[in-house]
Order: structure tokens, then C-alpha cells, then sequence
């Protein structure tokens, strides 16, 4: 009995995980593009906002950077772009 009930909730959440799988991957890219604009921007209150509080920041050219550095750094960017230092081309 036991088996049976397994196997008919793994069916079920079969069958549900493939009608929601578009609406998953549209929310997925929305999400992905609002996080990349918010980073483009420098909007640290919606970076501040969408990650966790153990969030560590990672990239190809240096080692992970804890949530609070990352965003004091990205302050410091937002800083130097309104004040012309810094032009962002792409």
C-alpha cells in the first residue's frame, strides 16, 4: 500500500511539474532579468532586498565576496558613476 501511494504521488507531481514548467521558466527569466538590471543600475536597496542574508557574490576573476561587501562595493561604484568617474559601456 505503501508503494502504491508513493508511486501515485510521484505521478502526480509528475504531471503538475510539466504543465507549471513554462510559467517556472518565464517567472525564472523574469527574475534573472530584473536582478541583472537592478546590478546594472547599482540599485543596492533591490540587491539588499532580493538576496539572502548568507548570499556570497561570485565571479570568474576573484574569490566570493560576502553579501556585505559586495553590495559596499556596489555602492561605491553607484558612487563613482553619478560623479562621471566611471562610464559603464555594457
Amino acid at each position: 500500500m505503501y508503494k502504491l501511494l508513493l508511486t501515485a504521488m510521484i505521478l502526480f507531481n509528475q504531471c503538475v511539474s510539466r504543465e507549471k514548467r513554462t510559467l517556472d521558466l518565464d517567472s525564472l527569466s523574469d527574475t534573472i532579468r530584473v536582478f541583472n538590471q537592478a546590478f546594472a543600475k547599482y540599485d543596492v536597496d533591490l540587491l539588499n532586498d532580493w538576496t539572502t542574508e548568507n548570499y556570497l557574490h561570485t565571479n570568474g576573476n576573484s574569490k566570493p565576496i560576502e553579501k556585505g561587501d559586495w553590495l559596499s562595493y556596489l555602492r561605491k561604484r553607484r558612487n563613482k558613476m553619478e560623479e562621471g568617474l566611471l562610464v559603464i559601456t555594457r
